[in-house]
């Protein structure tokens, strides 16, 4: 979700210093996971529940914090269907090697646990 804000949000300066920060949350988030699950080996219930209180506490910050750009009532938005949809996904990766790159590794990686199956 923090990605899909980044662009529309963030001055373009900014975005490579978000964009490390986002990077290493899972990390972060893993280590303190695991302390806060140690911490409260105890209760089951708040072994799980404790996650969820600061998912919740942080997306209604977010809820708050943000304000959503509308658009003007003459402004016309350029149609869109299910054919421009399913276009979006694709990248070609001959104009942009590096995401040809990430993808055939993500392909390798896939194509590896698949054999082991």
């Amino acid at each position: 979700m923090a990605q899909a804000f980044k662009k529309e949000g963030l001055p373009e300066e900014q975005r490579g210093l978000v964009s490390g920060v986002l990077g290493m949350c899972p990390s972060v988030a893993a280590v303190a996971g695991t302390f806060l699950a140690q911490a409260l080996v105890g209760s089951v219930f708040w072994m799980f529940m404790a996650p969820a209180v600061v998912a919740l506490v942080t997306v209604l910050i977010l809820v708050f914090v943000l304000h959503d750009r509308t658009i003007a009532g003459d402004q016309q938005l350029a149609p869109y269907g299910i054919g421009e949809f399913l276009r979006s996904f694709w990248v070609n990766p001959l104009r942009y090697p590096d995401f040809g790159w990430n993808q055939s590794g993500f392909l390798r990686s896939l194509l590896s646990t698949l054999t082991w199956l």
